[in-house]
């Protein structure tokens, strides 16, 4: 075999070998990793059993305040707008919240009640006072027993309002005596929120001296007021 057919064989061979490396890079090329669900085929993904958090009395009330927050309203005095700062109520145990008026009144409470009390007044015995309470009757059957029961002294007026953030309500004056003129006595008002399995009392009491103005302080301090079941 002459040197030309030993050198085109030889030739030949290279290129055969150059092909069959190039194929085989190619092939390492496109075939794709083994994926995560074929290495797991035939197993189950494991289950989260990780819970969301219950959501608690604070959250619930929508307001963005959680129980010792404070923050600030308005309300009207003497016919002008003045601020008024608040500290947030939370009382999961009887399922409401609001803001009581901490430059004027002291929180009092007890396992049944919330008792916000005139800064100065002798607790045990306090003259302006804004009681909550609930009761297990509806709204309108506390209502009719809440007439009755101030009947006896007073000329007490019944009527609708509407809280910003707990809805409508009953509302009851007693500012007249069983004559129909003024009582130079106690002044009462009375909200009466309805709520699942009950219903809120909100009883407020005052003296003839800054009648409104307690007044006023009573309403915004309502206003704030949130049924949380």
């Amino acid at each position: 075999m002459n040197r030309k057919w030993i050198l085109l064989i030889t030739i030949a061979l290279v290129a055969v070998m150059m092909l069959t490396g190039c194929g085989k890079e190619n092939a390492a090329e496109e075939s794709p990793a083994p994926s995560a669900s074929a290495e797991t085929a035939g197993t189950e993904a494991p289950v989260s059993t990780t819970e969301e958090p219950a959501a608690t009395a604070e959250s619930e009330t929508n307001t963005g305040y959680m129980a010792g927050d404070r923050y600030e309203g308005t309300v009207t005095l003497e016919g002008m707008e003045q601020t008024v700062r608040y500290e947030q109520i939370v009382n999961e145990t009887m399922g409401f919240a609001m803001g009581y008026d901490y430059d004027r009144f002291e929180r009092h409470s007890e396992a049944d009640r919330e008792v916000i009390v005139l800064q100065g007044d002798d607790p045990e015995n306090p003259e302006v006072y804004l009681e909550v309470a609930c009761r297990e009757e509806d709204a309108e059957t506390a209502a009719a027993d809440i007439m009755e029961t101030l009947s006896g002294q007073y000329a007490p007026t019944r009527g609708e309002y509407t809280l910003d953030r707990a809805g409508d309500c009953i509302v009851i004056h007693a500012d007249v005596d069983t004559t129909g003129e003024m009582t130079m006595e106690e002044l009462q008002v009375v909200y009466i929120i309805p709520a699942s399995g009950g219903c809120f009392v909100a009883w407020g009491h005052n003296t003839m001296d800054s009648a409104d103005a307690f007044g006023a302080l009573f309403r915004g301090m309502m206003h704030t007021f949130v049924v949380l079941k």
